[in-house]
């Protein structure tokens, strides 16, 4: 078991270009076939000793943070984290090929961190949940030594990453966040659940969600399709009923709603007429939409935009508590610099803040890179001076939307002016590309001023004046 677990370690710590470990997973199981029982404690020792060198560390914060390379970022050897997280049979492993397979055309070199719940199920014959009469206790020690093992094998990806000098795509099945949706009991003992084991590793959900730069979350096949009961018969490793996997999905959402970058690729927004009068099925939509989202992050293609937005009056936190809507907010400073379309951006909350810079191409597409604290600090002493520093406090919450049947992420943004005053704000509903409209909520309806049918009235390069 323990040749098992670091042959698999050994895979990720010594290749370069597009890692298949999905491939080497295989043949190191038939080179060690799982053991008839587990030994729980050794399991606890062989996962201890994995990321041995992250728990001896002195500051745990800098090791759940994404360190960034020692050497001068640039655009040609800048490292990007996407995760690729969903629920039941949403096709995230065929799509995360598609994915690997149209980064290296577009000269990435590409590292794919595994699912770790499946490398503990079958190099370790230790999955979850080991059995039914298992404490619960025991169960919340499998989740936690698989989220240091997963940040392990992710922190050295990025370090072999940083260190090739090459541009770099690591690429995570599933994210540790994700864990948060493996949580039981109601929602408020979930939350506790996965509180309890952040505070036993003296991690902040905040630096784990930022750990990734995108996050694409692809929807079970059990919403909006009917392929789920044959797509789940066919894949051992599936359990849930169809109702079960529609709850995992919106757990797994829910999970990842603080992040600042989640994407959601939509069965019903992968059934194009004329895409599939070319021959293109459903499934091969739902995996060119990962790749095109993929993309535009990178700034391969210009992005496209498909949201409502409102002029509102100020809506205080204690209107949100009052409809017992759970939410998230952070502030966020954004800054042109004096060379080129380029802005750098300081996002986070308390004392975890995350740094990035976006360069805007010719073509319209954006690149954006990770920044260090001492790299954000260099580069901001280049403000350009005939521009206004942008700041904004965004509140971020899901709301469950009657007539599509699923939680709808809602954006309100605060646009503070240089006195620090409010001067305007902005509520922003996602749409889907199939004309049904989201309207804003009952209880926002009287501080709702107007439609901004021009979005460039509250665009970065308005409000930072031209």
């Amino acid at each position: 078991m323990r040749q098992a677990l670091f042959a698999c370690c050994g895979a990720a710590v010594g290749s370069f270009g597009s890692i298949a470990l999905y491939d080497r997973w295989q043949a190191s199981t038939i080179n060690h076939p799982p053991q008839s029982s587990v030994d729980y404690g050794q399991i606890e020792q062989i996962v201890q000793s994995a990321v041995g060198a992250q728990r001896n560390s002195s500051s745990q914060e800098a090791n759940i943070a994404w360190r960034p390379p020692k050497s001068k970022v640039t655009a040609e050897n800048a490292v990007t984290t996407i995760c690729l997280t969903g629920g039941p049979c949403g096709g995230k492993s065929s799509a995360l090929d598609t994915l690997v397979r149209r980064l290296e055309e577009a000269k990435y070199q590409v590292f794919i961190s595994p699912e770790t719940p499946t490398v503990l199920k079958e190099l370790c014959n230790c999955g979850y949940p080991y059995q039914s009469d298992v404490p619960r206790r025991l169960q919340l020690d499998w989740e936690r030594n698989k989220m240091n093992l997963q940040g392990a094998a992710e922190d050295t990806l990025i370090s072999i990453a940083s260190l090739s000098g090459k541009k770099t795509v690591v690429l995570c099945d599933r994210g540790m966040s994700g864990s948060a949706a493996y949580m039981e009991g109601d929602e408020q003992q979930q939350e506790d659940e996965f509180q309890e084991i952040l505070d036993e590793q003296g991690w902040k959900h905040d630096e784990l969600l930022n750990r990734y730069d995108l996050v694409i979350h692809l929807e079970t096949a059990a919403i909006d399709t009917e392929v789920y009961d044959n797509a789940s018969k066919n894949n051992i490793a599936r359990h849930e009923s169809k109702s079960q996997a529609i709850e995992q999905d919106m757990k797994t959402q829910k999970a990842w709603a603080n992040h600042h970058n989640v994407k959601l690729v939509r069965n019903k927004d992968c059934k194009d007429p004329e895409l599939l009068a070319q021959g293109i099925p459903e499934f091969d939509q739902k995996k060119n939409r990962v790749v095109r989202e993929a993309f535009e992050f990178l700034g391969l293609v210009p992005p496209t935009f498909n949201e409502r937005k409102f002029l509102i009056d100020h809506v205080s936190s204690s209107e949100l508590k009052k409809q017992n809507i759970k939410f998230t907010q952070f502030e966020i400073t954004q800054t042109f610099l004096s060379n080129g379309d380029r802005v750098v951006e300081k996002r986070g909350r308390g004392d975890t803040w995350s740094y990035t810079l976006c360069e805007r191409e010719n073509t319209g597409a954006v690149h954006t890179q990770r920044l260090s604290r001492r790299a954000y600090s260099d580069l901001i002493q280049q403000k350009d001076p005939n521009r206004r520093q942008v700041k904004k406090k965004r509140t971020v919450f899901l709301l469950n939307i009657a007539s599509v049947g699923r939680d709808v992420k809602h954006q309100i943004e605060e646009f503070y002016s240089e006195s620090g005053s409010i001067n305007t704000e902005v509520l922003s509903l996602e749409q889907d590309d199939h004309g049904v409209e989201y309207a804003p909520p009952a209880f926002l309806h009287k501080f709702v001023r107007e439609e901004l049918k021009d979005h460039s009235k509250v665009d970065l390069s308005t409000l930072a004046g031209k």
